[in-house]
């Protein structure tokens, strides 16, 4: 098995590298390894994968709290819709109109975004989610320039 290097993350807020440490420093109990920006006035972490690679990027408390807000919709949505978490992100990804949307890799902007569509447009009753993309796209000039590429189906 090749090994995976993983560069340490750099803070957005003051630019230094990220240390890698146990998350008992931040919360009191372990929930496995984080990356935390030394700069004890930024207050930005991200959680890690148990190879270490960073779960997004570092981000602080109002980033933080925007991201939270983004899951809850978003995993609402999806878990009511009855599909994969792996469909549910390909959705996203479409809905965004970028490749690869993790909500641990966005910015406050792209958080309020997700809550604004995925908390005002519920999945319908029986709707796949290349139905609802199609609907919202229809619905909002701004998603279908760049929601819906053709071709491109949900499978």
């Amino acid at each position: 098995m090749r090994k995976i290097k993983i560069v340490p993350p750099v803070c957005p807020l003051c630019g230094a590298t990220a240390r890698y440490i146990d998350s008992v420093a931040v919360y009191g109990t372990s929930f496995g390894m984080m990356w935390l920006c030394p700069t004890a006035r930024c207050d930005s972490y991200v959680g890690a994968h148990a190879d270490g690679r960073p779960k997004g990027t570092l981000a602080g408390p109002e980033l933080r709290k925007a991201r939270r807000d983004a899951h809850a919709a978003f995993d609402g949505w999806w878990q009511r819709a009855r599909i994969s978490r792996t469909k549910a992100y390909i959705t996203l990804s479409r809905v965004l109109g970028i490749d690869d949307a993790h909500i641990g890799s966005m910015d406050i902007p792209q958080c309020e975004f997700v809550v604004a569509i995925f908390t005002a447009n519920p999945i319908r009753d029986r709707e796949t989610p290349n139905q609802y993309v199609r609907r919202l796209a229809a619905r909002n000039s701004t998603l279908s320039t760049h929601a819906v590429r053709a071709g491109t189906e949900i499978r």
